[in-house]
């Protein structure tokens, strides 16, 4: 196989971590214990399918006991249904040592339960509690289920803004930018030889930023699939992709997040007369394994034509007469195209 692998989880295929429960009781089970209700309306018990909720009437919030934001964290499951339309449900994480609330996100909960991630981005290592304030019709409610548990859905990269929602597009992976922005980062990983540029696949609506050492790009998601590549700085061992999506309209959609794209070398010719034939034999490196190669004349008319074995080495046969050779591949997805002039 090609060596295409750049920052850690870059195929999403890390299945998320969970972190620690957050806040205690979260799941009700010893009802309001530990909770505050701030309101004039009693929040009510349920006995659900899915275990005990509490409904939210009118006005009335919930604040849960207080809790540490665990390094690493990155999101917080909150589990809650509507029973009927025009209601949602506003989480806010306020600081115990004071402080403004920080608003984590708007739930838009339907009818069954659903467990929805909210960003826990500049919280870690901070102790908080969590502000359960619906916004409800009247004679509507909000029933939640569940706070918690604290989660990585993407791990290997840190979260500074928005929340990394990662869901199955055509049968693979890919990560959702919903509504909000989502800035990223991959932990540091080796480029490995002949590295020049990290590509990430983008559709959907709104812009992708990457930046990889050497020069930013910004490009523009699209209806279809489409590789977006950023350079890398031309030298260092090692390398950081940083992706800051913003959706438009739409949600932004990404996969392969920073497959690492090579430059492709032909090295080791060796031409040799078999008869009235020309043998060409050589290597591409440094990841040419199963690559199409072609000798070529000076003019561009295709000789021969082989594909590399899986330590990129070929042999090429030619009965034409030419002046001059030229040994070609074409690349693909994460391998530049590469050509080697030979005499006659």
């Amino acid at each position: 196989m090609p060596a295409v692998t750049g920052p850690p989880n870059a195929l999403l295929d890390d299945p998320p971590a969970t972190l620690a429960p957050g806040p205690a009781n979260g799941a009700f089970a010893a009802g309001l214990e530990g909770w505050t209700v701030l309101g004039r309306e009693d929040p009510v018990p349920l006995s659900t399918v899915r275990g005990p909720a509490i409904r939210l009437l009118r006005n009335t919030s919930l604040v849960s006991p207080p809790f540490e934001v665990p390094a690493g964290a990155q999101a917080i499951l909150v589990t809650a249904r509507a029973p009927g339309v025009g209601a949602t449900l506003e989480v806010r994480a306020r600081p115990v040592a004071g402080g403004p609330d920080a608003e984590l996100g708007v739930l838009e909960p339907g009818n069954p339960f659903r467990s929805a991630p909210l960003g826990l981005a500049g919280l870690a290592g901070r102790s908080v509690r969590l502000v359960l304030d619906p916004l409800t019709a009247l004679g509507r409610a909000v029933d939640v289920a569940g706070v918690g548990p604290i989660v990585v859905p993407l791990p290997g990269w840190t979260v500074a803004r928005g929340v990394p929602e990662v869901v199955r597009r055509g049968g693979r992976p890919a990560l959702l930018a919903r509504d909000d922005p989502l800035e990223i980062s991959s932990s540091r990983f080796g480029r490995g030889p002949g590295a020049r540029s990290l590509l990430v696949a983008v559709r959907g609506a709104g812009r992708i930023r990457l930046d990889a050492g050497s020069r930013p790009v910004t490009a523009r998601a699209t209806p279809a699939w489409r590789d977006v590549r950023v350079p890398l700085a031309r030298r260092g061992a090692r390398a950081r992709l940083d992706i800051l999506a913003r959706p438009e309209g739409g949600p932004v959609e990404m996969r392969d997040l920073g497959l690492v794209v090579r430059e492709t070398r032909v090295q080791g010719l060796r031409v040799r007369r078999s008869g009235r034939a020309r043998v060409v034999t050589g290597r591409l490196l440094p990841a040419g394994a199963g690559l199409p190669v072609e000798l070529r004349s000076a003019a561009g008319r295709r000789l021969s034509r082989a594909r590399a074995d899986a330590a990129g080495r070929f042999r090429l046969r030619a009965t034409a007469a030419a002046p001059r050779l030229e040994v070609w591949t074409p690349g693909d997805r994460t391998r530049l195209p590469g050509r080697r002039r030979l005499g006659g």
